[in-house]
């Protein structure tokens, strides 16, 4: 058994920064941190942590309880600036809520998430650039926690996911290999 802090920190690298208030000075019932490191070379981490310890809903007729945090991977060299908040009202949403963000889910869109960037929504999804065993860790504090990661989503890919589905939008990012780090991309030929 492992910790999230821990869990995060074999994978990402070091923990170097920490939010556990939002904008407005509120203490909120997570913390948003920042990893050295991220999956490739030249990226950084920005997880929820604690969040975990909350148990949502699936949402299904019959629900089970999950229990995970939100993962984001940024370019090292160009963080946004509001990367903290995106993750503190994401988390804070799936509370209020009381429903976990499953794997094809879309959030938004909603308007521009960067200043000066295209993407308005983001996509649940496995955590695929990180190795296997990151997507989930059995934790002493929690149990199984599972990290979803939020890929921030151009027009064009949330159009296509909206259109197709989760399925056939993730095979077609498999097809064209953008990368998803990168919020400063360009457009795929969906």
């Amino acid at each position: 058994m492992t910790t999230v802090y821990e869990h995060l920190e074999r994978f990402a690298g070091e923990i170097v920064g920490g939010w556990p208030h939002d904008p407005d000075g509120k203490k909120l019932p997570f913390q948003v941190v920042q990893t050295a490191g991220g999956p490739h070379l030249g990226t950084t981490t920005f997880s929820t942590l604690g969040l975990g310890k909350i148990p949502l809903s699936d949402g299904k007729a019959e629900p089970r309880m999950i229990r995970h945090e939100l993962v984001m991977i940024v370019p090292a060299d160009a963080v946004p600036a509001n990367i903290v908040g995106i993750l503190q009202q994401a988390g804070m949403e799936a509370i209020s809520r009381n429903t976990a963000y499953l794997r094809g889910e879309m959030l938004g869109p909603r308007g521009p998430l960067f200043e000066g960037f295209e993407p308005k929504a983001l996509y649940a999804c496995i955590p695929v650039y990180f190795p296997d065993e990151f997507s989930s860790a059995i934790t002493e504090e929690a149990g199984e926690v599972v990290f979803v990661w939020l890929v921030p989503l151009l027009d064009s890919e949330a159009h296509y996911l909206h259109v197709n589905g989760w399925r056939a939008f993730e095979q077609k990012l498999i097809a064209e290999d953008p990368d998803l780090t990168d919020y400063r991309r360009t457009a795929p030929a969906l």
